[in-house]
């Protein structure tokens, strides 16, 4: 009785340990993106954990305007073993962003979602800094036609 009692303690004891790496597998899986407000309009998202084509199939990025992603704007494929997707084109707005895919054994899975705001610099600081560039320009090319003016006077 006491050998049975070793044996069943150890099943309990091994069972959990298996049943949870599994689990943990899927979990090590998680989507990072940009922390602070996007400007640009373009961003990059890292898949972070194991990505590997034997552990997951399918694997996309999934884009919706709400958090709990009642309707999804967009489907981004991961091609490869790639662990970095670059996204642009996005207007001022909130987007909420996570994988989905489908592990080895067929059990589907998706990461946290995470939130990207983006807000694009205003119309008035992208004219000022083009306004200070065409003048800067001017100046040089100014500047550039007078010395050039001047030299040619000395040896002419």
């Amino acid at each position: 009785m006491p050998g049975i009692i070793r044996i069943l303690t150890i099943i309990i004891t091994v069972l959990p340990v298996f049943f949870s790496a599994a689990e943990a597998q899927l979990k090590e899986l998680a989507l990072e993106g940009p922390s602070a407000v996007v400007k640009e309009g373009y961003f990059t998202l890292n898949l972070t954990g194991t990505a590997s084509d034997e552990n997951y199939q399918q694997l996309e990025i999934e884009q919706s305007t709400d958090e709990n992603f009642t309707q999804v704007e967009s489907r981004f494929p991961f091609l490869g073993n790639f662990t970095q997707i670059s996204l642009s084109g996005f207007n001022n707005g909130n987007y909420w962003f996570r994988a989905r895919g489908q592990s080895s054994d067929g059990t589907e899975f998706t990461t946290a979602p995470i939130a990207v705001t983006v807000q694009h610099y205003p119309l008035w600081q992208a004219l000022t800094l083009f306004s200070i560039g065409a003048v800067m320009f001017l100046i040089v090319a100014s500047y550039i036609l007078l010395a050039a003016r001047k030299g040619g006077r000395r040896h002419g």
